[in-house]
């Protein structure tokens, strides 16, 4: 994903919550991330455990703020 095509995305989505006041724990995988994985699963068809990288699990993707 472009500079481009993320800028209209990131501010609709909400802050992660370590960046927050009340804190919690750092996102495992940044939002664009997560978006980028979402586009790449939308386009291809493939299913989460086969993204490039591996270090997608279905715990992981379901389990993201976004």
């Amino acid at each position: 994903m472009t500079d481009h095509e993320w800028a209209p995305i990131e501010p609709l989505l909400p802050l992660p919550a370590s960046e927050t006041l009340r804190g919690g724990r750092p996102e495992e995988h940044p939002c664009r991330e997560v978006v980028d994985a979402i586009r790449y699963v939308v386009d291809t068809g493939c299913k989460w455990r086969a993204l490039p990288g591996g270090s997608w699990t279905a715990s992981s993707a379901f389990g993201s703020s976004v």
